[in-house]
């Protein structure tokens, strides 16, 4: 079994304005399939404003764990990094609420990506890289053992477009030069250490990035008492 795209545009939002409500929506526009592990990523700034902000996600009913929540103090740039299974699946329509400690927000993204496989195994610890300048980035060298995903949210400030270099680019959203976010990932059924990253088209004054690495459930073992045995000529038949 290997992971397997569900939804690359799952849903993105995005606000750009004066001093607006540190809680944040995201609303879905496709269905996320029963059994599928959704990824959202919140990405915001604060007009300057290097106050540290935690974020929180909720919405869907279900159990969100953090990836990375990070700022970058040289900037105010932020971003948030989430994931759940969703048993049952999501409805289109369904709101992502995020919310953030700092006082006000003001451009921000929100953007979400969904991937279907039997078992969800964290391979490692999950990273958190802060980029102060460049138009590059990457994610560490991850050791990835067959039929596994790594994946990345990576926000860039001051670009306008963004190519995926190492991996396939599910989320591209640059409608603001302040919050500019992706989400990058790679399915890899071969053991070996590799990385996700992309190019900016210009240099970004500051970035974020948060990656993640699973691993899929080989299964159960099979149940002999079922496998049917024929012995014909010394060759055993299963």
């Amino acid at each position: 079994m290997t992971y397997v795209l569900d939804q690359a545009n799952v849903g993105n939002d995005a606000g750009d304005g004066g001093g607006v409500s540190p809680d944040l929506t995201l609303t879905l526009d496709s269905n996320v399939a029963s059994g599928a592990r959704i990824f959202a990523a919140f990405a915001h700034d604060a007009g300057g404003d290097s106050t540290a902000g935690v974020g929180s996600i909720s919405g869907g009913g279900l159990s969100w764990t953090t990836i990375g929540d990070a700022i970058d103090a040289n900037s105010g740039g932020a971003m948030s990094f989430f994931t759940a299974l969703a048993p049952s699946g999501l409805s289109i329509g369904t709101n992502l609420t995020y919310a953030t400690t700092r006082p006000t927000i003001w451009a921000w993204q929100a953007v979400a990506s969904s991937y279907t496989g039997t078992g969800w195994n964290q391979i490692g610890s999950f990273d958190t890289n802060l980029a102060t300048s460049g138009t590059t980035w990457s994610s560490d060298s991850t050791a990835l053992d067959g039929s596994s995903i790594l994946i990345a949210a990576s926000l860039g400030r001051q670009s306008t477009a963004h190519t995926a270099s190492q991996g396939t680019e599910d989320q591209d959203r640059v409608a603001s030069g302040y919050v500019n976010l992706v989400i990058v990932r790679r399915m890899e059924s071969t053991t070996a250490s590799f990385t996700v990253g992309g190019t900016w088209n210009a240099t970004i004054d500051s970035g974020v990035t948060h990656t993640a690495a699973y691993k899929e459930d080989s299964g159960p073992p099979p149940d002999e008492t079922k496998i049917l045995r024929t012995v014909r000529s010394g060759v055993v038949f299963r």
